[in-house]
């Protein structure tokens, strides 16, 4: 009777390791293949000048993450065009952001706003 219930044991336990080693033979295949998106040259970005609204707020912010190569936060742009930090100022930029986004979704050319090197 042991012998059986060690027999099942060890038969769900095949079993499970199984489905562990496939799990980590997609996990690894993700892996290869994120890396091989990553090694792509970027998608050249979209002329966003002829939709930007009419201000040298958003021409500033646009060149901010024209220069990122990472993705930034409202403060983030606020430090990169020496603006105070403040939560007045930090809003402010948010208000942009969400408009730029707005536009650019309207726009043909998209809406990627991810800073390229």
């Amino acid at each position: 009777m042991e012998a059986e219930a060690a027999h099942e044991q060890i038969v769900q336990l095949t079993a499970l390791l199984d489905g562990l080693a496939q799990a980590a033979e997609h996990i690894a295949i993700t892996r290869n293949t994120l890396l091989e998106l990553t090694d792509e040259a970027p998608l050249a970005p979209a002329e966003p000048a002829a939709f930007l609204p009419d201000s040298p707020a958003y021409q500033q912010i646009m060149a901010v993450f024209t220069e990122a190569d990472a993705p930034l936060r409202a403060c983030n742009v606020c430090e990169a065009m020496d603006l105070n930090p403040a939560p007045n100022n930090i809003n402010n930029v948010r208000i942009k952001l969400k408009r730029l986004t707005s536009v650019r979704r309207r726009s043909p050319g998209g809406n990627r706003f991810r800073g390229t090197s």
